[in-house]
């Protein structure tokens, strides 16, 4: 998926789990934000769009992302929102679903200053 770095290569230690990601990345979405001029709506529209392609993405392979912010967004040398931070990432057991409120999402879309 172009909304997710592709894993290179992956190592571990006793207490840590190293990846190596092979990503073109110009910036964080966060580095863009100015709340004196807040993302237009497509702006936004498209950014949202990266971001749930690329946790639907993940949910197919059963993987739950439990932390997203303009922080851990990047944008590629396409011009293409990309999930970066992994850290809380949680790999589901077969058949298991998580159900959460959505009541959060208006918070981030505020916080990124869509008007």
């Amino acid at each position: 998926s172009r909304f997710l770095p592709q894993v290179v290569a992956a190592f571990a230690d006793e207490c840590r789990l190293f990846s190596v990601m092979s990503s073109r990345i110009v910036c964080e979405l966060a580095q863009l934000f100015d709340p004196k001029r807040p993302f237009n709506e497509p702006t936004m529209r498209f950014y949202a769009s990266c971001v749930l392609l690329a946790l639907e993405s993940l949910q197919f392979d059963g993987i739950v992302l439990r932390s997203l912010s303009p922080e851990t967004i990047a944008l590629t040398a396409e011009g293409f929102g990309q999930v970066l931070d992994f850290r809380l990432a949680k790999k589901l057991p077969e058949g298991k679903v998580i159900v959460s409120e959505i009541e959060h999402v208006p918070v981030v879309v505020e916080a990124l200053g869509v008007e």
